[in-house]
């Protein structure tokens, strides 16, 4: 009787742990393809963002554009000293904005 109690609760006790371990490594694996799928999102994100700078459609697209431009701008002009600095600055924001245009047509 005692024999057969003791094998039974060991018995019972290993499959609670292999339980326990499988729900463990199950979370684990979904996690992992998670992070995966969320990694795959971004980079998507990301791809699509690009896309609208490159090849802006919409007026949001050229909004964004545009924003981009005048704070890279105040940027390039807060750091700039003297006035060919801010002249080379002023010809490359003068660029841009052609280039802009030229997207729009």
């Amino acid at each position: 009787q005692g024999d057969l109690q003791c094998y039974w609760r060991g018995f019972c006790a290993r499959r609670r742990t292999w339980a326990i371990r499988q729900r463990l490594y199950d979370a684990r694996v979904a996690r992992e393809s998670g992070d995966a799928d969320g990694e795959d999102a971004k980079t998507r994100r990301r791809r699509r963002e690009v896309e609208r700078r490159v090849n802006p459609r919409t007026q949001q697209d050229f909004e964004l554009l545009y924003n981009e431009l005048d704070a890279w701008r105040a940027k390039e002009m807060a750091v700039a000293t003297g006035a060919g600095a801010r002249a080379d600055v002023l010809a490359r924001e003068t660029r841009a904005l052609q280039t802009i245009d030229r997207l729009k047509a």
